[in-house]
Formats: C-alpha cells, sequence, structure tokens
C-alpha cells in the first residue's frame, strides 16, 4: 500500500476516487482494509496475551491509520465494534483506566466531535476536505444507492429460489435477470457486479435457505463460545474472549456490506479466529475414539478435498487463459481470441470472473470474420451459460440477423432490452429486425425510445418514415 501510495502520487492519491487505486493485494481497497480489520484484532488478541507494549501500540495505531485513509465504511464500523465495547470494560475493570476514559478520553472524543461538526458547518461548500468526506460517508452517493439496488434485486433472487438458490458462484449470472433499469453504471457503462456486497444475502441466493442456515451458523457457534468462555475464564482470559467475539462481530458487520468470504486470507484469518475460540475453551476429557475410526475420518475428508483437485486445475486454467483473451482482445487478435477461449472452456470453467461465457468470445471471433453460421452456433451456447447477460443476448440474435432469420432475432433482442432498458444499440437492431419484416410501426416505436445517439436515430426515423409513406424511396 505504501508503494503503491507513492507510485500513484502521494498525497493526490486521497482525494475523491483516487483512493480506488489503494489496493494491496486483494484488488480492491475494501477487502484490503477489512484484511487489515482482522489484522488489527488478532494482533491486539496476542498482545493482550503476552502483555501489550508500545510497540504493539505502534503497530496497531499504523494499522489503524491504514484504514482512515482507506475510509472503507463497513470496516470502519467494524473497528468501533472492536474498540468501544473493549475501552468500556477495561474501563469498569480499572480505576486508573476509568479516570483516564471518562475524565480525558470521552470529554477529547466530544470535544473533537463538536470541533469537526462546527468546521463541516462553517466549511464552503467546494472545500476538498468536505466534498471527499460527504462522497465517502454518505449515504446518497452512487456506492450507497448501487449497494441498495443489488440488495434489492438480490431479495427477489432468494424469493424466487428460497430453498435451493441458483447454485454456487451463479449470483452473478442471475443478478442480471431481475432488470438492471435504474443502475447507472450497469446500464451506460456496461460495469457487471460479481458480488451481491452482502455474503449473507449471496449464500442464500446461492445456496438456499440450507446452506445460509449452515454458513450463519458457524458464527453462532463461534459466538456461543465467546460468551460462554468469558463467562468461566477470569479477568485476563475474559478480556481475550471479549476481543475475539468483537472480531467475529466486526467480521459479520463487513460482511453485510462488502464480500470478505471472496478472499482466501480473509477465511484463513476467520478459521483462525473460530480456531482459537474453540481450543481456548476445549472442556478435558478422559473420553477417547479408537485409532480406527481417527483414521477413517481423515481418510474420508482427504477423499473429499480430493475432488476439488481436478476442478481447481481446470479453474485455474481456465482463468489464466481467460486473462489472455483480454490482452488478445486489444490487439483484436480473432483468431488467438478463438484459440484461446478453445482451451480455457471446461465443465468447470465456462464464464470468466465477470460473467461473460467463453463460448461468447469464440462467437465474437467468428463474427469479425464473417463466419456467421459459426458465430450463431458459439453465442447460442454461450446464452446457456449466462442467460442473462444483454451483450451475449443482442449479439446472439444479430448473428441470427446477418442470416436473415428475423423471426428468431426478436424475442432475444427483446429480453435484452427487458434486462437493460437503455441498451439503445438493441433498440437499434429490433427496429431494424422489424423494418425487414415491414413492421414499421414497432420498428419508428423502438427508434423513438432511444436516448444517446441523435444523429444514428434521426438516420433511422428517416428510413422507416420513407417506407412508411408509399412510393417514398428509402431503407437500409
Amino acid at each position: 500500500m505504501a508503494f503503491q501510495f507513492l507510485r500513484f502520487g502521494g498525497i493526490d492519491v486521497l482525494n475523491g476516487n483516487n483512493i480506488y487505486t489503494l489496493i494491496g493485494t486483494s484488488g480492491h481497497k475494501n477487502l484490503i482494509s477489512s484484511f487489515l480489520f482482522l489484522l488489527v484484532g488478532l494482533h491486539l488478541f496476542f498482545g493482550l496475551r503476552k502483555g501489550i507494549d508500545r510497540k504493539d501500540i505502534l503497530l496497531i495505531s499504523i494499522l489503524i491509520l491504514f484504514l482512515l485513509v482507506l475510509r472503507s465504511r463497513a470496516t470502519l464500523l467494524a473497528v468501533l465494534i472492536l474498540f468501544i465495547p473493549l475501552l468500556v470494560y477495561k474501563a469498569n475493570s480499572n480505576d486508573l483506566i476509568r479516570k483516564l476514559f471518562y475524565f480525558r478520553g470521552l470529554p477529547l472524543v466530544f470535544g473533537t466531535l463538536i470541533l469537526f461538526i462546527v468546521s463541516y458547518k462553517l466549511s464552503p461548500t467546494e472545500a476538498s476536505w468536505k466534498t471527499g468526506f460527504e462522497d465517502s460517508f454518505s449515504f446518497k452517493n452512487e456506492s450507497s444507492m448501487e449497494r441498495l439496488f443489488i440488495w434489492v434485486k438480490t431479495k427477489e433472487l432468494i424469493k424466487d429460489r428460497t430453498l435451493l438458490g441458483c447454485g454456487t458462484g451463479n449470483w452473478k449470472i442471475h443478478f442480471p435477470g431481475k432488470g438492471i433499469q435504474g443502475a447507472y453504471r450497469l446500464q451506460e457503462q456496461d460495469v457487471v457486479f460479481t458480488r451481491a456486497h452482502n455474503d449473507f444475502m449471496e449464500v442464500w441466493a446461492e445456496t438456499g435457505i440450507f446452506g445460509f442456515l449452515t454458513f450463519i451458523s458457524l458464527f453462532l457457534i463461534g459466538i456461543g463460545e465467546a460468551i460462554r468462555g468469558m463467562k468461566k475464564s477470569g479477568p485476563k482470559g475474559r478480556e481475550q474472549y471479549l476481543v475475539l467475539l468483537l472480531i467475529l462481530l466486526g467480521y459479520i458487520a463487513i460482511s453485510m456490506f462488502d464480500f470478505p468470504k471472496e478472499r482466501i486470507e480473509h477465511l484463513t484469518f476467520l478459521a483462525l479466529v473460530f480456531a482459537i475460540i474453540i481450543a481456548k475453551g476445549k472442556r478435558k476429557t478422559d473420553k477417547t475414539y479408537p485409532v480406527n475410526v481417527l483414521k477413517g475420518l481423515m481418510i474420508g475428508a482427504g477423499l473429499i478435498l480430493l475432488i476439488n483437485l481436478p476442478i481447481g486445475y481446470f479453474r485455474i486454467v481456465g482463468g489464466s487463459y481467460a486473462n489472455k483473451i483480454t490482452q488478445a482482445q486489444e490487439k483484436e487478435d480473432w483468431k488467438s481470441i478463438r484459440e484461446l477461449a478453445r482451451k480455457g472452456h471446461s465443465k468447470f470453467y465456462t464464464i470468466n470472473n465477470a460473467g461473460a461465457p467463453l463460448k461468447w468470445f469464440e462467437g465474437i471471433s467468428y463474427y469479425y470474420e464473417e463466419d456467421f453460421e459459426n458465430a450463431k452456433i458459439h453465442f447460442e451456447h454461450a446464452m446457456k451459460d449466462n442467460p442473462f447477460n444483454f451483450n451475449v443476448l443482442n449479439n446472439y440474435a444479430t448473428s441470427l440477423i446477418q442470416l436473415e432469420q428475423y423471426e428468431e432475432a426478436l424475442p432475444l433482442y427483446a429480453k435484452a432490452i427487458n434486462i437493460n432498458p437503455k441498451f439503445d444499440e438493441g433498440r437499434f437492431n429490433l427496429a431494424f429486425a422489424l423494418y425487414q419484416l415491414e413492421e414499421y410501426e414497432r420498428a419508428l416505436n423502438q427508434v423513438n425510445l432511444t436516448r444517446f445517439d441523435e444523429a444514428k436515430k434521426k438516420q433511422f426515423q428517416d428510413w422507416i418514415n420513407k417506407a412508411m409513406n408509399p412510393g417514398a424511396n428509402g431503407g437500409f
């Protein structure tokens, strides 16, 4: 992060959306923030266990400084969840800390808050620090509104498939099927969301109610064991259990707004927290298990894990070829794109991380080489892999147009437009198909609904109006 801070312009990185260039090794500032939160929590736990010294305080302070710089609202909420109850607990268990907390700490916090509010009210609207604060923490900014939109659509997915879900990893495929009307970046900038920004809703949408209950039971068991440990421990042990409990609650808060389960480092540290809680509360018992039973359990678990090996292999290979496809697209090397898509496609890897089917890239390569029959075949396959990608639907329909199969193209264009009503290219293409079928009124209606290319709109209107007037010359 420090390297990226210097590389991208130092202090300028903190202005506006420039902050999104600070991603560490996690690919997104929110994910690196949640990872840093886990580091803070675990360092605090091990520090309390051995006795916190100045080095611990310095390191924790540096980590918190990074979190303040990154300005991830969910992670800052988690930090408050971690430290406020801990400070209150410490204040009520130690007279010296109580005096410092209530007579110095709280007045300092409230004084700083009052100073900030006064400064905020008196500062001009265009002040850079004020606009930056509003962009980061307003609940009406683009990021917040997009999250609300995603959650509403995810709720619809859950309602449709409450019991079984849509399948692990399939949220990004089915989400656009609920329509993306109202999501500016999805409609007009072709941005693709691959996560629900709420791990609990995403798990329910993908795995159904049984997967959801299993997922939350992990946290409930961890929380229950931490509370039980606090009740049965002395002051020092109670403090350690409290930190572990607050780490879990902070992680849950982050999971409500982001997607920490996306990264292995988050899951590894979360598993470590669970393991510490269970290990600290392990009950002494004389009960033993036969060696054969333990061996059988280990062999069974190993066999189950072996199933993941071929799946993981094909997904790693597929992801590698998908990255190469992106590079080949920049060079418009259609033959290479086709070969890379063929090599990357498998039963276990059909779409890339953005939800684009690999068969779609094959279809595009054939289309640009004017082999429309093969393009049609691959676009049809791509539509089966992702039936709610409006670009795939549009390309499949357009290959049918090139083969003069106008009637077959109509429902595909209609479905693409239903997903994205602001998809002007789809409306123009639908208008062309309707024109070829001499359904001029419907064609003109579609053209009139377009918004972004006035010159093309007028050209289409002129062609259609001439065709509607007997004796007039015109047409496509």
